[in-house]
């Protein structure tokens, strides 16, 4: 019995150790300390920062048609290990943002501030 308990409990304190991780993107950022801060005494601005860093933007082909040419260039190497935060690159309040990203052509679009809140309270409820 004891072992059982045991390990449910050791099941369940991995799963809550997995659901806390802090996403390592967010360290071009923040330091330690502020993270630390965050996830203890604000867990919901931490939130928003984990969820800005998958979603603030998009990359795809630019409309059929389009010039973009003349867009300012994004500069990345590869999609799965890009970090929006090692960009210096902010919101608009109210517009979207668009770029081209170097050697590959694509259009990037950074959300506006309006948007993207849009977007992660939704997925909150």
């Amino acid at each position: 019995m004891k072992i059982l308990l045991l390990l449910i409990c050791f099941i369940t304190g991995g799963a809550v150790t997995a659901q806390t991780a802090i996403d390592e993107r967010l360290r071009v950022k923040f330091t330690e300390e502020q993270l630390n801060q965050l996830k203890t005494n604000s867990p919901q601005i931490l939130s928003y920062w984990e969820y800005y860093l998958d979603h603030a933007y998009t990359v795809g082909a630019a409309p059929e048609g389009k010039d973009i040419k003349d867009l300012p260039l994004v500069v990345f190497t590869d999609r799965e290990t890009f970090n929006i935060l090692s960009i210096d690159i902010h919101m608009l309040r109210s517009s979207n943002r668009y770029f081209r990203v170097a050697r590959s052509g694509e259009l990037f679009i950074l959300l506006s501030n309006e948007t993207f809140i849009e977007k992660f309270n939704a997925q909150r409820q």
